[in-house]
């Protein structure tokens, strides 16, 4: 497996690390190509390249932390609430996250299903997950790049790829 090594990914796991409640669980979140493409449903790997893979962030593993941290802040505000009335929520998240040394970002999400509904599924888990990294940045009072603008970041430095299961029909 090659690891990215570059400061832009390196930054992007720190900012991801000191934004969560125990950074010891960022661990959970490094992860390879392959690994990241599991589909637990169908227990398939989507991605088997073995030859191309490459160490990447699982953005969806954060989602967790996030969780358990908005479930924190609501007890806050409401004393009374109980795990039984304190509902989940786990924003969509890509699979995988690489950065390379231009500050080229690749969002990646991989899926075990017919290219037509891949990439529908795919653009909401994209957008959110434009959002939690901005989220992340912005609560360590970090920039992502010397644009303000997240939007304008996205379109000139992010590219999202959908990568389906070649087995699946059209």
């Amino acid at each position: 497996m090659k690891k990215i090594t570059n400061d832009y990914f390196i930054k992007f796991c720190d900012v991801v690390k000191n934004s969560m409640i125990e950074p010891s669980n960022f661990e959970k979140c490094l992860t390879n190509m392959i690994d990241a493409s599991l589909d637990t449903n169908g227990n398939t790997y989507v991605y088997t390249d073995d030859e191309y893979n490459m160490q990447v962030l699982k953005l969806d593993e954060y989602t967790e932390d996030f969780d358990q941290k908005r479930r924190l802040k609501i007890k806050e505000y409401i004393s009374d609430l109980n795990e039984k009335n304190n509902c989940s929520y786990k924003p969509p998240a890509v699979d995988a996250v690489c950065v390379n040394k231009n500050n080229e970002w690749f969002l990646i999400e991989f899926k075990n299903q017919k290219l037509d509904s891949a990439v529908n599924g795919s653009t909401k888990k994209m957008l959110s997950s434009i959002w939690l990294i901005a989220y992340m940045y912005s609560t360590l009072s970090e920039k992502i790049s010397d644009e303000q603008d997240i939007l304008k970041f996205a379109r000139e430095n992010i590219t999202f790829i959908t990568v389906v299961n070649s087995e699946k029909k059209r």
